[in-house]
């Protein structure tokens, strides 16, 4: 998937949207307004989806949707979906956010540790995505 960033504060996410204590003061200034992101997964979160991105030369994180529009929404065959509630460790996510499934590369989907390792910056895990981001470049230059 390939999105356009259009907004990186939390004035453009609906009040009705707004969870982990976003305001409309919330600062996504790691994105920058017009550029263009790879999507290298999706959670469903309430009733708003959020994309894993990557800013260049820093680290992955969740951004809501609402953000970006959508420029291209291929995505690489070999992804997978994760209902969070039937797995043990990610029913957490479900618990305590309400975070239904999240679709993804495999590590991403399959393996919790990962999941909250990219959250905490672990080295180990962010490595992984890394090691999984290159993968996605390379699948993403073959098909375009």
């Amino acid at each position: 998937m390939l999105a356009l960033c259009e907004f990186n504060t939390g004035k453009a996410i609906p009040s009705t949207e707004r969870y982990l204590d976003e305001t409309a003061q919330t600062d996504f200034s790691p994105l920058i307004v017009g550029e263009k992101y790879l999507v290298f997964g999706l959670i469903f979160i309430k009733n708003r989806i959020d994309y894993l991105v990557c800013e260049t030369g820093g680290n992955p994180f969740w951004a809501p949707s609402c953000l970006f529009s959508l420029l291209d929404n291929r995505i690489p065959n070999n992804w997978g979906i994760c209902m969070t509630q039937s797995k043990q460790d990610y029913s957490l996510l479900f618990d305590a956010f309400g975070i239904s499934s999240i679709i993804g590369y495999s590590f991403l989907v399959n393996k919790y540790v990962h999941y909250v390792g990219l959250l905490e910056r672990d080295p180990v895990e962010v490595q992984h995505f890394f090691e999984e981001k290159h993968r996605i470049d390379e699948w993403w230059s073959q098909n375009n």
